[in-house]
């Protein structure tokens, strides 16, 4: 591979449902997945609330950053497991987060050099999830390294809850938020 940054991939719809059962990869790049957009429905009625749904057994994105934003809900892995490895991640849905397990730190704390680090997990209303799993190490970075997690209505992790930042040498991050508008279930572990 080159040396640099890499570029960038957008899968982009103006208010449709996008559904991934495959490999994407911009190594050192960014991967953009978004379906906000699209106006008001038929007769002015307010537009539809589509879906971004990653799933499958080859769903797949590494990329240095992900950005995957839903006009309605955002499906991750409810069938089988997905993966995604990113060092910056951005994931927001104006409704629902729904998925399996999540692992977001691959096969341990994933080491931020080139990017933020920062771990953003939005939803509109309510994030259900098996389990979660954030490791952010820190490689020479001196702000970033922050998690944050914040649903609407409900948040919902079935078994297992992780999040991991290493603040060490940093000026300003290496926070952990995680917030919610109403109940919020933990699971079986959580370690924050």
């Amino acid at each position: 591979s080159a040396p640099g940054l890499g570029g960038t991939i957008r899968i982009t719809s103006d208010g449709g449902d996008i559904t991934a059962d495959g490999e994407i990869v911009a190594d050192r790049g960014t991967v953009i997945i978004s379906n906000l957009g699209g106006g008001p429905g038929p007769n002015g009625a307010p537009p539809p609330a589509p879906s971004v749904s990653l799933d499958g057994s080859f769903a797949s994105i590494r990329a240095e950053t992900i950005q995957i934003a839903s006009a309605g809900d955002l499906n991750l892995g409810l069938n089988t497991s997905v993966s995604l490895k990113g060092v910056t991640v951005s994931l927001s849905a104006l409704r629902d987060i729904n998925g399996g397990f999540l692992n977001l730190s691959g096969d341990g704390p994933i080491p931020v050099t080139n990017s933020s680090g920062n771990v953003d997990i939005r939803a509109g209303s309510s994030i259900r999830l098996a389990g979660l799993e954030v490791g952010r190490r820190n490689n020479g970075r001196t702000t970033g390294l922050n998690i944050t997690i914040d649903a609407g209505s409900s948040f919902s992790i079935t078994n297992f809850l992780s999040l991991f930042t290493d603040a060490s040498d940093l000026t300003s991050g290496g926070n952990i938020s995680l917030t919610s508008g109403g109940p919020m279930s933990l699971g079986n572990s959580a370690n924050l």
